[in-house]
């Protein structure tokens, strides 16, 4: 995204805040894409939301003001995936605490739009270094993938199709009816 629509897009997110929120809850609002997050894949954004100083102030201001700002989000920016609320103040290590939430916005009935509509199931996070993120986005902006998701799923895949895999079920069954004679 070039640097003129980020602009742009910024401005009318402030200008939008201002009006959707009182005077003394509008909340500071920052686009952020690929590359400002680890979590944030290729074409992704999300929406960096700073409502306070301190983590009380932030826990308040969403249990009072979240479905304004998810409503901004829908109505406003269809293409955001989610948010990271934060605020300005550091923890001991130097870092904001961050709470990530990503929407729901796409039909989990669309085969085509969701992958759990696929009959596919989450898997808590792998836990990569930079250059593993740098290897599974280079994928995805390539081409080759559409997700860093289904990017982990293609070395599964030649994994199953692989002969020894069948050759593993069967120890693994021969090992369960060993168990089960126990």
């Amino acid at each position: 995204m070039e640097a003129a629509t980020t602009d742009r897009i910024q401005r009318m997110m402030d200008a939008e805040a201002a009006e959707r929120f009182p005077l003394d809850a509008v909340p500071r609002l920052v686009l952020l894409r690929h590359g400002d997050h680890p979590v944030i894949e290729p074409g992704e954004l999300y929406l960096l939301v700073i409502p306070g100083q301190d983590g009380a102030a932030r826990d308040a201001w969403m249990a009072e003001h979240f479905d304004r700002l998810e409503d901004f989000r829908a109505r406003r920016l269809p293409e955001v995936k989610g948010f990271m609320v934060t605020t300005g103040a550091r923890d001991s290590a130097g870092l904001p605490p961050t709470r990530i939430m990503q929407m729901d916005g796409i039909s989990l009935l669309d085969p085509e739009e969701d992958e759990i509509a696929r009959g596919l199931t989450p898997v808590p996070e792998a836990l990569l270094g930079p250059a593993d993120l740098a290897t599974l986005d280079t994928l995805i902006t390539a081409g080759i993938a559409g997700s860093r998701a289904e990017v982990l799923r293609w070395p599964v895949g030649r994994i199953r199709e692989n002969p020894a895999y069948a050759q593993l079920q069967d120890r693994v069954r021969e090992i369960s009816e060993l168990k089960a004679r126990f």
